[in-house]
């Protein structure tokens, strides 16, 4: 685990997962007689991904590695609808596949939001690829988008110099960072003077379609 570029390293996140399975250990049903072989098997499965199986929305969302783990599951949930020719699935659909594979997380605002920022909104039903990029994008980014939305929406016009330091400023005042944030070459490359709130979801959706662009996001928790 590691939160490249993001001033964070996996000892800051650390305390989310002895917080967890301490809970999981004073939560069993059965007494833990071997501390030492529950927390190997823990940890294991946290270097793995597979902690997040079955994860509510609190231990999901509570750091960029968990985030990551989710999207490379979700990934692998819908590859098989993909290899069906020109598949695509409505909203709805991914609400349901989202809910069966965590269903004590309400993924619905994630849904929803990913869909009106970076997706058809006169569409019905989406490529499973695009919505997989949108989603990653929504909740790998999620600090990011949320700070981003306070200027693009501010109804105040910026040069792009302007809106690069303010999202700097911003970053610089966020010190528990619980989703990634873009490298400053990512933000340089979308930004420019005065940019429409769906210019700037446009062109970070466009930069996301790079090959390998989500999985080395995902790389760097």
């Amino acid at each position: 685990m590691r939160c490249l570029g993001t001033a964070c390293s996996a000892d800051h996140y650390l305390n989310v997962y002895l917080e967890d399975v301490i809970n999981k250990i004073m939560q069993s049903e059965n007494r833990v007689d071997h501390i030492d072989e529950f927390l190997k098997d823990y940890f294991s499965k946290v270097n793995s991904g597979e902690h997040v199986h079955n994860a509510d929305g609190k231990y999901i969302l509570a750091s960029p590695y968990n985030r990551a783990c989710v999207v490379r599951l979700l990934r692998s949930t819908l590859n098989p609808f993909n290899e069906c020719i020109d598949t695509q699935l409505s909203k709805g659909d991914y609400c349901s596949i989202i809910e069966l594979t965590w269903p004590h997380w309400d993924s619905r605002s994630f849904v929803q939001k990913s869909i009106l920022r970076f997706l058809d909104r006169s569409r019905t039903t989406f490529p499973i690829d695009d919505f997989i990029q949108a989603f990653s994008l929504s909740i790998l980014y999620e600090d990011f988008l949320r700070e981003a939305d306070k200027i693009l929406l501010s109804n105040k016009t910026y040069s792009r110099n302007r809106i690069l330091y303010k999202l700097k400023e911003k970053r610089a005042q966020i010190d528990d960072l619980k989703s990634l944030w873009p490298d400053r070459s990512v933000i340089e490359e979308i930004v420019s003077d005065d940019i429409s709130y769906e210019e700037f979801n446009r062109k970070l959706f466009q930069a996301a379609n790079r090959e390998d662009f989500i999985d080395t996001l995902c790389d760097s928790t």
